[in-house]
């Protein structure tokens, strides 16, 4: 949780892991570079009002592909391609308690890159 705090205000503050870095005193003149096909969304999601809101890290990806379980036997289908770090799933609760599982990739330039994130499940309806 930690990782995933310090990567939502790095991205509220429009901080790099290089500023980051420098500001913390560390590989000052070093700089990490991670392969593409190693990166790995980090999803969190809170509630309101019931509604499940669905937040990640940019960085330097274009967007996040996210998709949702909503436990209906279909298994995973596309939820949204959002562009912003936070997003609303507004799709009617069901009326009965259930929970929904959410798993996203990044994009660059229109492409699927790295790999999927964790499912994420989330209580919802009743």
């Amino acid at each position: 949780q930690v990782a995933a705090r310090l990567a939502q205000v790095m991205d509220e503050r429009g901080l790099s892991a290089r500023a980051v870095a420098k500001l913390a005193g560390i590989g000052v003149g070093t700089v990490q570079v991670m392969e593409i096909d190693e990166v790995k969304p980090i999803i969190e999601i809170t509630t309101r009002g019931g509604q499940p809101i669905i937040q990640w890290s940019k960085g330097d990806a274009d967007a996040l592909e996210i998709w949702v379980d909503r436990n209906d036997e279909r298994g995973f289908g596309l939820f949204t391609i959002a562009n912003s770090p936070r997003i609303t799933d507004t799709t009617p609760l069901p009326a009965t308690p259930i929970h929904w599982k959410y798993k996203a990739i990044y994009r660059l330039r229109d492409a699927q890159v790295g790999q999927w994130s964790g499912e994420v499940s989330v209580a919802v309806g009743g």
